[in-house]
């Protein structure tokens, strides 16, 4: 992908990848899905597809990933999961453009370590296996003392490819900034030790 794709896609409001991950990190992310949008097919697996009780359906997507929910032995089940042309196209392009940037570090030396990061966050992003590792990290800050819940996940079928989680009605991560400074910091901090 190159800067001037980059540049048509921003504009024409492409939320894929790495602008859509800007975008939601700039709280300017919105999902658009046209009424006739269709998820990528064979984005499951057949090992997944073979455990689960119900076939899996489409639910929202987000800049990288589609979630679907469907039942495990009773119970319901949301998976996250990066489609192919995301995982296999999409990604590797941004990547490359990100590692033909290092010239920039010529231009402004400043600039290096935020191209640096922004590839290491890309990569991160699309692990489903570094979403689990999250998971623990997040449970280890004692969420519950500060009424927030975390996604249960269904630790035999998450994998690198997919995060799967117990479905649940939740209230974004965001919503804790409406609580006072110092549940924040104190929050934050466990987070980031």
């Amino acid at each position: 992908m190159n800067f001037a794709d980059t540049m048509y896609r921003y504009i024409t409001g492409s939320n894929d990848g790495l602008l859509g991950k800007l975008r939601q990190h700039q709280d300017t992310f919105n999902i658009h899905l046209p009424q006739d949008f269709v998820p990528e097919s064979n984005v499951l697996g057949t090992e997944l597809l073979e455990r689960l009780d119900t076939e899996p359906r489409f639910l929202t997507r987000g800049s990288m990933a589609y979630i679907y929910k469907a039942k495990y032995q009773g119970r319901k089940i949301s998976i996250k999961v990066i489609p192919p042309r995301m995982k296999n196209d999409i990604i590797p392009k941004q990547l490359s453009t990100l590692d033909n940037m290092t010239y920039i570090k010529y231009l402004n030396p400043n600039l290096a370590g935020p191209v640096l990061d922004v590839k290491k966050g890309l990569q991160k992003e699309t692990s489903m296996s570094n979403e689990y590792r999250n998971y623990h990290l997040m449970l280890k800050t004692q969420p519950e003392q500060y009424n927030i819940s975390l996604v249960n996940p269904v630790d035999e079928l998450c994998s690198d490819d997919y995060f799967v989680y117990d479905y649940i009605k939740a209230k974004p991560l965001k919503s804790l900034l409406s609580r006072p400074q110092t549940v924040i910091n104190d929050c934050l901090s466990r987070i980031i030790q």
